[in-house]
């Protein structure tokens, strides 16, 4: 597996796609439609051309929520805190 973390304990742009590959690799083999659904927050390496025209291809489809409102919503969350 790439690495998915640089030193500095932060992602860069190129480290988001090769994650973005990773997950593309991983939910294939589960998946049971052709499309999957991508929750992301508003990190900039998740908004470039390469990693929005990877996912067009792949059936892929995107979901941004704006930026530092993530952990307002919690929208995976099921319990309200």
């Amino acid at each position: 597996m790439a690495v998915l973390l640089l030193d500095s304990g932060y992602i860069n742009n190129q480290l988001s796609l090769n994650w973005l590959h990773y997950f593309n690799q991983y939910i294939r083999k589960t998946t049971v439609g052709t499309k999957q659904l991508l929750f992301l927050n508003g990190y900039g390496s998740h908004h470039t051309l390469e990693f929005i025209n990877y996912c067009n291809k792949n059936g892929i489809i995107l979901f941004a929520f704006l930026p530092y409102i993530t952990h307002i919503l919690q929208p995976l969350n099921i319990v309200v805190f």
